[in-house]
């Protein structure tokens, strides 16, 4: 099972001491990803949507970033309008005021490319209609990519959760997706 700390694990802990959690955890936070929900209106929407097929409703986030590796440092790559960023982790979770979810892997990975899967992307612009699509089964856009959509794609470049369609993945999907995976392959 996926180790999972909600932002409330970090909330009270310094700079410096979160600099050390990422510095101890790099390997194993590289792969993970970091489910978000905040206040803004799409983000609401965009959880209340995917919370009609959620296994549970106490957390459905509207958002998913994916953490790599890039010049020894783990960054959070967010693909969100209009274009994605990159953000030092642990600036990130220092600095945040989104509710969110770290889900640590919890299954072995060649991080390096996994990154280089994910990094790929940084020009690309957001796949609004990728987005919207992933929340309506009778709509399919396969043109520009939402951020569920990358992180499983980069998954399964390694062979991993090959089963699932990445272009129909709304965050909660992926949630549930690695929350339901048992083995460590």
């Amino acid at each position: 099972m996926a180790i999972k700390h909600f932002n409330t694990a970090f909330k009270d802990m310094t700079k410096d001491q979160i600099e050390m959690y990422v510095k101890i955890h790099k390997e194993k936070l590289v792969g993970s990803a970091v489910f978000v929900k905040n206040t803004a209106l799409i983000s609401k929407a965009i959880s209340w949507v995917c919370s009609g097929k959620a296994k549970t409703k106490d957390f459905v986030p509207s958002h998913v970033g994916s953490l790599i590796l890039c010049g020894g440092h783990v960054y959070l790559f967010d693909m969100k309008p209009p274009k994605p960023t990159l953000t030092k982790f642990s600036d990130y979770l220092a600095e945040s005021k989104d509710e969110y979810l770290l889900y640590m892997r919890n299954f072995s990975l060649d991080t390096e490319k996994f990154s280089l899967e994910i990094i790929k992307r940084v020009n690309n612009n957001y796949g609004y209609l990728s987005a919207l699509q992933s929340a309506f089964k009778y709509l399919w856009w396969g043109w520009r990519e939402h951020c569920s959509e990358i992180h499983l794609k980069a998954l399964q470049a390694q062979g991993l959760f090959t089963e699932y369609s990445a272009n129909a993945t709304t965050p909660e999907d992926l949630k549930e997706i690695l929350d339901d995976y048992k083995g460590n392959k």
